[in-house]
């Protein structure tokens, strides 16, 4: 399998993989981002994402106009994406699921909540 870590913090992103690999994903490819231009860089070079975990404050793209682009283009409509942000508010929820997210998880966040949400998402 392939995922996707986009996140302006190299921390979160390596604790992001570290999950997906307690969770039993060991074995997949993790590609990491730091912003929503590069991100969909990676997309566009990996062939197939099977999941995308994405935050929302980045610089350059954040990760509500990265959400837009991908689910903009037919070729990636279809990819889940996880948002893992800050961003608490109903508001900033029910703005991000309207865009297109599958799923959102505030951080700060357990591995078990980042688990369960992925879970949900892949079976």
């Amino acid at each position: 399998m392939k995922f996707l870590t986009i996140d302006d913090s190299i921390t979160v992103r390596k604790i992001i993989i570290r999950t997906l690999e307690q969770a039993g994903y060991e074995g997949s490819e993790f590609l990491e981002a730091a912003d929503g231009e590069e991100g969909l860089e990676r997309v566009a070079k990996a062939g197939e994402v099977e999941l995308v975990i994405c935050d929302v404050n980045m610089p350059n793209m954040n990760g509500l106009d990265f959400l837009r682009a991908l689910r903009a283009n037919s070729a990636w409509a279809h990819i889940p994406v996880l948002m893992v942000t800050t961003e608490s508010s109903r508001h900033a929820i029910a703005e991000a699921m309207e865009i297109g997210a599958n799923a959102y998880v505030v951080k700060p966040f357990t591995p078990e909540m980042l688990q369960s949400a992925i879970r949900g998402l892949l079976g």
